[in-house]
């Protein structure tokens, strides 16, 4: 289900697929990638902002409704193309700072545990230290309207592969050493 095949030792993308984006990874899995490309997962707070801005949009291109025109999504009733698309596929659909994706098409994985949710005054509120499951915000191709806005969220256990979940790799300059670029 990934649109990357091994060859010779390496992971290289296949061709027809090299811009989708990687999906059916653990959390454990995009954690290590994160930290092996010198980054690391957003936290649930920064992934809602990202999406949001500081006007806390209800959707990421704004508070217009979500449409198949946007983001990559279920109808309720059918698909917009019922799979994952490319990479920026839907330009309409980025935030106004030129964020692309940040709903739709595949939901993320991020840094936090689950639990309860709620916006405060913390400049980067984080979430529990230890917990069972972690946080997926950001709905997929196979979400519906109400998970494409900017603070749906939802949990899973973090060995979960989903053909609807993928992440994508934050950098700040104050990572500490554990954050290494080095072998997988």
């Amino acid at each position: 289900h990934q649109p990357i095949v091994k060859k010779e030792l390496q992971y290289k993308p296949i061709k027809a697929n090299q811009d989708e984006p990687i999906r059916q990874v653990t959390w454990y899995a995009a954690d290590a990638y994160c930290r092996w490309a010198g980054k690391r997962l957003p936290t649930e707070a920064e992934h809602e902002y990202a999406a949001g801005g500081a006007q806390e949009r209800g959707y990421a291109w704004g508070d217009s409704g979500a449409t198949c025109a946007v983001v990559n999504l279920f109808s309720g009733q059918s698909y917009c193309h019922g799979k994952v698309r490319d990479v920026g596929s839907y330009p309409q659909g980025a935030t106004p700072e030129g964020l692309m994706d940040m709903t739709g098409n595949v939901a993320e994985w991020v840094s936090d545990y689950y639990d309860a949710y709620e916006q405060n005054s913390d400049s980067d509120p984080t979430g529990p230290k230890k917990g069972d499951l972690k946080v997926i915000r950001g709905g997929s191709f196979l979400d519906a309207y109400a998970w494409q806005k900017t603070t749906a969220r939802y949990s899973a256990h973090p060995k979960t592969r989903s053909e609807a979940v993928g992440f994508r790799c934050v950098y700040t300059d104050d990572l500490s050493d554990d954050a290494k670029r080095g072998s997988l």
